[in-house]
């Protein structure tokens, strides 16, 4: 064989090799074990040979017991040195905190690659990142705590508003601000606890939990508020709120609490003889508005739960997600005859609107448009209506 061939063979394996370049992708973890409440992060890289055609698009992971949050900045690019040549590369970030203690598995959903040939060709590859494994436990020092919140820190701040003399009829507000460091606001039970006695009857808000992921570093915010109405004089005694957690850098559990308040509401004040008239005429006015106003409250109550007034609000309530637009939905949704409910079209949309939304609210993951889905989904059962009535033959042909 002359040195040419030799040469022209050389250049043919060659070129043969760089045509069977394979992407590479690996994934890791951060830490292999970590507390329950803590985050941890899981890595996915991938490598091309050349260049990215296309943006990569990851989806989310999932997992029983594992909360997924949204960071800032979860994926970027880089570059590697592979056999001699620059890679193409880009690192996806996924930021999950353990809910539980035990052994966990992340099975990653696949990837499609688009990345320049050889020639300048395009290519296209479909490729699934291999899963990683993980475990979370809890201190020792911890397994007491009911609930159980392991944090670096946790603040409570409140406030109460209130008049300066109470008399029956006048209300209190108590709001309470939780400000969690080193965990998940999820992790925190409900801290207004209601009020309920002959002297007083309380409301409450629905709380509104935020988390962020900065540096590496989750915290939270929860918000609390509660109204309570006076009925009776005498004394309100609102409760100290308590929290226990346990501190990693300590390792101690350690108690926050806002500390309770008491209230004095006085006795309406007397009506004097002089004004007995007066009064009376004022009672009598009370009364015939009172009647009035509960006759508009039952007619107002009556039309708040008519199903066009219902869809308002859960079309509103669903631009913003929170725990309480699922049952706002499942009450819309109890308007529509149950036939129409049950068609297995109407079914799987409706199921699909509640599964994205717990994904909204308990993963923090957008997953599509609430609102617009609603909509269809309204207009395909107002087509169902429309269609029934106009199948109905007349009374009298």
């Amino acid at each position: 064989m002359t040195v040419s061939k030799v040469i022209l063979a050389w250049a043919l394996c060659c070129i043969s090799v760089a045509t069977l370049a394979e992407p590479k992708i690996t994934s890791s973890v951060s830490n292999e074990q970590v507390m329950v409440g803590q985050i941890n992060t899981v890595s996915v890289k991938v490598l091309v040979p050349t260049w990215f055609t296309k943006a990569v698009y990851f989806d989310e992971v999932e997992a029983v017991n594992i909360i997924s949050l949204a960071t800032n900045k979860s994926s970027y690019p880089i570059s590697e040195n592979v056999d001699g040549k620059t890679w193409s590369g880009i690192v996806k970030d996924y930021t999950v905190v353990p809910m539980t203690e035990g052994s966990y598995t992340l099975d990653f959903p696949p990837l499609t690659l688009h990345f320049g040939g050889e020639g300048g060709s395009a290519e296209t590859v479909d490729i699934t990142p291999p899963p990683v494994t993980f475990s979370a436990y809890i201190p020792p020092a911890a397994q007491n705590l009911d609930p159980l919140i392991i944090a670096d820190s946790i603040d409570l701040q409140q406030s109460f508003e209130a008049p300066d003399q109470l008399t029956v009829g006048d209300s209190i507000s108590r709001a309470l601000t939780a400000r969690v460091s080193g965990s998940s606001s999820l992790f925190l039970p409900s801290l207004l606890q209601k009020l309920e006695s002959e002297a007083v009857a309380s409301y409450q808000q629905s709380p509104v939990s935020k988390d962020e992921v900065s540096g590496g570093q989750v915290s939270g915010v929860r918000t609390e508020r509660q109204d309570a109405l006076t009925q009776a004089p005498g004394e309100i005694v609102f409760d100290d709120i308590s929290v226990r957690y346990y501190q990693p850098s300590s390792g101690e559990v350690i108690e926050v609490v806002a500390e309770g308040k008491a209230f004095q509401v006085a006795k309406p004040a007397a009506t004097s003889l002089q004004k007995l008239f007066y009064a009376l005429v004022a009672l009598l006015g009370v009364l015939v508005c009172t009647f009035i106003a509960r006759w508009l409250r039952v007619k107002y109550k009556a039309y708040q739960q008519t199903e066009p007034v219902l869809f308002r609000r859960t079309l509103q309530s669903l631009k913003k997600p929170n725990r309480a637009s699922e049952q706002l939905l499942h009450t819309w949704n109890g308007k529509w005859p149950q036939a129409y409910r049950q068609n297995f079209a109407r079914q799987q949309e409706f199921t699909g609107i509640v599964f994205a939304l717990e994904q909204d609210v308990y993963l923090s993951r957008e997953t599509a448009n609430l609102p617009s889905l609603l909509r269809d989904y309204r207009r395909a059962l107002q087509q169902m209506v429309n269609t029934k009535h106009s199948q109905l033959q007349p009374l009298n042909p």
